[in-house]
C-alpha cells in the first residue's frame, strides 16, 4: 500500500514541498523557503495553514504579489469575491499583477 501511495505522489507531482494560509476566500502559496515562519504568520492572522498548494477549484483568479507571493481569491461562501473586488485588491492593497480565471 505505502509503494501505491508513494507511486501516485510521485506520478501526479508532489506538492509536500510548499505550504499555503488560507484567508478567508483568499488563499497565498509559499514555496520551500521560511515554511515555519510563513506557517507562523498564518496562524498570527488566524488563518489555515497546510501543506501543499491552494486547492484550485472554484477560483475567480490569480494574483502575484509585489513580493513575489501567489494569491489566489475565491468566489462562494460569506468572504466571496468577483473578478472586480479580487482584482482591485490584487492590484491596490498587493500591488500585484492580476489574472483573471
Amino acid at each position: 500500500m505505502r509503494a501505491l501511495v508513494f507511486a501516485l505522489l510521485v506520478a501526479c507531482g508532489s506538492n509536500d514541498t510548499g505550504g499555503h494560509c488560507t484567508l478567508g476566500n483568499a488563499c497565498e502559496d509559499y514555496g520551500e523557503a521560511d515554511l515555519p515562519a510563513h506557517a507562523q504568520d498564518c496562524k498570527v492572522l488566524t488563518g489555515t495553514w497546510a501543506k501543499g498548494t491552494c486547492p484550485s477549484s472554484d477560483q475567480v483568479g490569480t494574483c502575484i504579489t509585489d513580493k513575489n507571493i501567489t494569491r489566489i481569491y475565491y468566489k462562494g461562501g460569506t468572504d466571496a469575491f468577483t473578478k472586480e473586488t479580487a482584482s482591485a485588491s490584487c492590484e491596490h492593497e498587493f500591488h500585484g499583477t492580476w489574472k483573471p480565471r
